[in-house]
């Protein structure tokens, strides 16, 4: 079945631009989707990673007391919104943000937590590395390249839109054979021919899933930028209208002079929002000019399953008063209301379980591969005697360099984790270390394979170490905690499913390693120059 392509022109423009986006982007869109991928899994990571926080969750927590010591400890600017999230499984504490008053006029943000039985407050230090979420956050902020002070996010942002256009631009090129090329599909041809092919059927399988990241992806990381025109033209430079599009509660203003008033108990309000909502939970509690006349307290809610499930209840603090124009109900929510938070769950995976985050987790995999195999097809296709020796070294290198920090990804996050059960939890400084031994583990990785100048070669060395790792993973964890598949199987199934997944990444990579042994010997790769 053939369908109706793009003529000679559009197709070499398209192309050209096809080639040119995705190698400009390949290295960094593969380190963002394969610790993206690890990233769905955070919640369970953090907890096969500390052991101190498989407490059960805090119930009947006296928010007007957590409210209360938190003033008492600090001299709160409540004019900036309180955040207050509540206790869950892998985070036993109450957590909140606040901003404090200087002497000076100045006011710092604070972020700390409160013990749920004593109310003890303690915060922490701004910027520190927690000792306990080495892991699951260290690989959350990879993915949107967090470790590259202000840069970071908008960079991945860029590559987001860039992927968008590789997306659009790889499906015009193809769409004329798409069902051919498809379903025509097999390992015996050529290289450069089995890169193509199995390059355009992950693309197509995985179409939708990379779509939306893109879009998802550029729309959070370059928010700002998106929004300066409306902001600067309708709005005369204040953000605030367009957030409050988004977010009704952002469009609450706050008068620093209002005089100050008795408030109603936060307790009752979290109680009337569980009896209209019984099947929802509680994410945060938002209070802005605590103590005074104006004062308002936001309560967010999600019931973890529908697209329009979360949503957002809004009350006077002085009365108890509904305030329908600050709030968003769920399944009741307005078109700009609705965009932004179905935004935030189809990027999260946050609307459909553990079988949902499977399908992602397996689809960013996909992805992977499908990056990979375009930096093949891109130098097989420059292995022409058209090239001088010159072009040929320069493409090897640049292929070199994408291959080997993108495979050495994988033995470097194995190493990750037996860093984070090696070292005890009570260790001084223990989150920086574990985070030196990843990054410093991944430049050596990505070194020595600058020595390997055949691609199936550095492939294999990369699968067999990761796999050996990723089997060693597991043993450690039972070894230092005993917590053995077969026991926190039914005590702490989050913990035995990470142990499982790094089972079969072992058993995947030694498999992939094998295969790719074989194919050599089958057909040996083209001749290349150093």
């Amino acid at each position: 079945m053939r369908l109706k392509g793009l003529g000679n022109r559009a197709y070499n423009i398209m192309h050209h631009a096809h080639t040119v986006t995705g190698m400009m982007i390949s290295l960094v869109l593969f380190i963002i989707f394969y610790a993206g991928a690890y990233s769905l899994f955070m919640d369970e990571i953090y907890l096969w990673e500390n052991p101190e926080a498989r407490t059960a969750t805090a119930k009947n927590v006296d928010y007007d007391r957590v409210i209360q010591s938190i003033t008492q400890s600090y001299e709160l600017d409540m004019h900036d919104p309180v955040y207050i999230y509540p206790s869950k499984v892998g985070h036993s504490e109450v957590e909140f943000y606040a901003s404090v008053k200087n002497t000076d006029g100045t006011h710092d943000h604070i972020q700390g937590h409160i013990d749920p039985e004593s109310y003890h407050v303690e915060v922490e230090d701004q910027g520190s590395v927690s000792s306990q979420t080495t892991v699951s956050q260290t690989l959350y902020e990879l993915h949107y390249l967090a470790q590259i002070p202000t840069l970071g996010m908008y960079i991945s942002g860029f590559v987001a839109l860039f992927f968008l256009l590789a997306t659009v631009t790889g499906i015009l090129i193809h769409w004329r054979n798409i069902f051919q090329k498809f379903y025509a599909f097999f390992v015996g041809k050529r290289w450069k021919q089995i890169w193509t092919d199995a390059h355009t059927v992950v693309g197509v399988i995985s179409l939708p899933f990379q779509v939306m990241y893109a879009i998802t992806g550029a729309l959070f990381c370059l928010s700002i930028l998106l929004l300066l025109p409306s902001v600067m033209v309708m709005f005369g430079g204040s953000a605030t209208p367009v957030y409050s599009v988004i977010q009704p509660s952002y469009g609450i203003e706050a008068d620093e002079d209002a005089p100050h008033a008795e408030m109603v108990s936060l307790n009752e309000l979290k109680s009337t929002v569980a009896n209209n909502y019984p099947e929802h939970d509680l994410l945060r509690i938002t209070l802005v000019n605590y103590g005074r006349e104006d004062a308002v307290a936001s309560f967010e809610v999600d019931d973890h399953q529908g697209l329009m499930g979360s949503g957002n209840m809004s009350f006077q603090l002085m009365n108890g008063d509904f305030l329908k124009a600050s709030s968003h109900l769920p399944y009741k929510k307005s078109y700009g209301e609705a965009v932004y938070s179905i935004f935030i769950k189809l990027h999260f995976g946050s609307f459909g379980g553990v079988l949902l985050r499977i399908i992602y987790f397996l689809l960013a995999l996909l992805t992977c591969f499908m990056i990979i195999s375009g930096i093949l097809i891109w130098q097989v296709a420059r292995d022409k005697n058209s090239y001088t020796e010159k072009e040929k070294r320069f493409h090897h290198r640049i292929t070199k360099l994408n291959l080997t920090v993108c495979l050495s990804l994988f033995p470097a996050i194995a190493i990750l984790f037996i860093a984070n059960k090696v070292i005890p939890l009570d260790v001084d400084g223990r989150g920086i270390m574990v985070e030196m031994i990843f990054f410093v583990s991944w430049l050596v990785l990505s070194t020595v394979g600058w020595f390997w100048d055949q691609y199936s070669e550095m492939t294999r060395n990369y699968f067999l170490l990761g796999g050996a790792l990723s089997f060693l993973i597991p043993i450690l964890n039972g070894v230092i905690t005993s917590d053995w598949i077969w026991n926190s199987w039914r005590e702490v199934p989050a913990v035995a499913g990470i142990d499982l997944l790094w089972l079969i990444s072992g058993i995947a990579a030694i498999w992939g390693a094998r295969e790719i042994k074989t194919q050599n010997q089958t057909e040996p790769e083209p001749a290349l120059v150093r």
